[in-house]
């Protein structure tokens, strides 16, 4: 499919900032008002950047608030009730800490819950489509979960570490680069799924299988169509290659490699520079894994034209 890029810098910003919105509310961070300012602003810059860029997605934007009217049926409609729900608690969680500078257990459990399942119904947006079957798995939600929640603990590393002067916790180090490593392990799972995955044959696509062989004997349209330009989508075997090598490398190897050698840094200042890093990598690493889920995905639609 396609590769909008609204809708991959959507997934990244939006994940990092819900995924630091649930070590927030599980009482991770620092309880300095300083910490708590930028941690809160950030988290919820993340996010809502993340969700704006997507309505850039729209053919009309000004009708974007049409699609909370189905949340009985549609995934897309739970996702925005579930964000605007979360945006509620987390703006009750965050003036409460830092009007009181004390952060209320309960509010903070309900809004790491509900950051969790916003990050949830935006993968099953994808999961539900059998029309595609690389995404048509429960990894897919690992996928997004484990990713949201590691770029959430390595962003709060850097946070703490640059706020620090350059001091880094072990604890804070082994918070934020465990998830980092489950999500790289779920991820070469799900690239291995797919390899081994049957894509649809002009027989199953057209549900004429039973019949025989079938052979495409013209086009269904001699033009370009919207189809054709949103589902249609081929990314040669070689770029495909490179940038799971780039999302390895940057997503998951930098961040390790980084965060280790910030910890056995002789300066304070470059401690906080290693932290900074690691968390642009990983973004990095983070946009050309989404990048890659989307060209990679075949639609049946592709099969059919």
């Amino acid at each position: 499919m396609y590769p909008a890029i609204s809708i991959i810098a959507f997934s990244t910003l939006s994940g990092a900032g819900f995924g630091l919105m649930i070590w927030l509310g599980l009482g991770f961070g620092s309880d300095e008002q300083l910490s708590a300012w930028v941690s809160l602003i950030i988290a919820g810059g993340l996010a809502a950047g993340g969700l704006i860029s997507s309505i850039f997605h729209l053919a009309r934007p000004d009708r974007a608030w049409r699609a909370f009217s189905q949340f009985k049926s549609s995934w897309l409609s739970r996702e925005g009730v579930m964000a605007l729900a979360t945006f509620a608690v987390f703006g009750i969680y965050g003036l409460t800490w830092l009007l009181t500078e004390n952060r209320p257990v309960g509010l903070g459990l309900l809004m790491s819950l509900l950051a969790f399942t916003t990050v949830f119904t935006t993968a099953m947006i994808y999961t539900q489509l059998r029309t595609v079957v690389h995404w048509h798995t429960p990894l897919t939600p690992l996928v997004f979960i484990s990713f949201s929640i590691s770029s959430g603990g390595i962003t709060l590393i850097a946070i703490q570490t640059i706020l620090a002067g350059g001091q880094l916790e072990l604890r804070t180090l082994v918070y934020g680069l465990i998830p980092l490593i489950f999500a790289g392990v779920v991820k070469a799972i799900w690239w291995q799924r797919a390899a081994h995955t049957q894509f649809e044959t002009p027989g199953t696509a057209t549900g004429l299988e039973h019949l025989g062989k079938v052979h495409l004997l013209d086009r269904p349209s001699g033009a370009p169509t919207w189809l054709t330009k949103e589902l249609v989508f081929v990314v040669a075997r070689r770029r495909a290659t490179a940038l799971r090598r780039i999302c390895l490398a940057f997503g998951i190897v930098a961040p390790l490699v980084l965060g280790l050698l910030a910890w056995n840094s002789p300066s304070l200042l470059l401690t906080a520079i290693l932290v900074f890093f690691s968390l642009v990598m990983h973004l990095i690493g983070i946009f050309a894994e989404r990048w890659l889920f989307f060209a990679e995905a075949e639609h049946v639609v592709a099969t059919y034209y």
